[in-house]
C-alpha cells in the first residue's frame, strides 16, 4: 500500500510536469503494524543530462495536528450550535460596529426576512434609529470595554426610514452588550443580548 501511494506521487509529478514537487495528504503503515496519518512530499532528481535519477521524499507524522485540528472542528461546531440554536436573540457587531452574526432567535424577535439580513451593512454606531434612541453611544461604550445591562429600551421604528435595516417590528426591551477581546486584549467584537419586555410592561402597567 505504501508503494502504491509513492506511485500515486510519482504520476501526478509527471502529469504536474517533471521535477515539480507532489504533496500528498495520505496514511502510511510502520514496521510494527501502526497506521499514521501523513504529509508526503516528493520529488524526482535528475543526472546533469537531466534524465531522471531517482527521487526524493519526505514523510512528516502528522497525526496529532489532524487531531488537533478534528478536536477544533468539533469544538466550532459545538460553539456555533449553542449560537445559532439559543433561544435567546443574540447578535455579533465587529470591530467597526458592522452587524456580523445574529442568531435565529434574534431574526425573530426583530421580524427580519433571515438570519443575514443586514449583514455588513447595519452599523450599530452610525444608524440613525440607534443614535436618536441613544443605543449608539452604548455601543461605544462596550468597544471601549464596558459590559452594560441596560432596561427599557424603546424603539420607535419609522417604517420608511428604518424598515429596511430593523425590521418592521415595534418594541421595548432589555439589552447586554459585552466586548469580545483578542489575545492581546483588543476589542474586535462586541455581543448583544436582547430581551423582549413587552409582557412584563403590560403586567406593570
Amino acid at each position: 500500500a505504501d508503494a502504491e501511494r509513492f506511485a500515486e506521487a510519482g504520476e501526478r509529478i509527471l502529469e504536474n510536469g517533471a521535477g515539480t514537487p507532489v504533496r500528498l495528504d495520505t496514511q502510511f503503515r510502520r514496521s510494527n503494524g501502526d497506521v499514521f496519518d501523513a504529509d508526503l512530499r516528493l520529488c524526482f532528481l535528475r543526472d546533469d543530462d537531466g534524465a531522471v535519477a531517482g527521487h526524493i521524499g519526505v514523510i512528516r507524522d502528522v497525526t496529532e495536528r489532524r487531531h488537533a485540528e478534528a478536536a477544533l472542528r468539533r469544538s466550532e461546531a459545538f460553539a456555533n450550535a449553542i449560537f445559532d440554536r439559543s433561544p435567546i436573540p443574540m447578535h455579533v457587531f465587529d470591530a467597526r460596529g458592522y452587524s456580523m452574526r445574529m442568531n435565529e432567535a434574534q431574526k425573530e424577535l426583530l421580524g427580519l426576512p433571515s438570519t443575514s439580513f443586514g449583514i455588513g451593512e447595519f452599523n450599530a454606531l452610525t444608524n440613525g434609529l440607534f443614535n436618536r434612541v441613544g443605543v449608539s453611544e452604548q455601543f461605544r461604550r462596550a468597544y471601549e470595554g464596558e459590559v452594560l445591562d441596560l432596561e427599557g429600551i424603546e424603539l420607535e421604528i419609522e417604517p420608511d426610514a428604518d424598515a429596511r435595516e430593523l425590521g418592521e417590528s415595534t418594541f421595548a426591551y432589555d439589552l447586554t452588550l459585552f466586548p469580545l477581546r483578542d489575545g492581546e486584549g483588543r476589542v474586535e467584537a462586541v455581543v448583544s443580548f436582547m430581551r423582549q419586555i413587552h409582557d412584563r410592561q403590560e403586567q406593570e402597567g
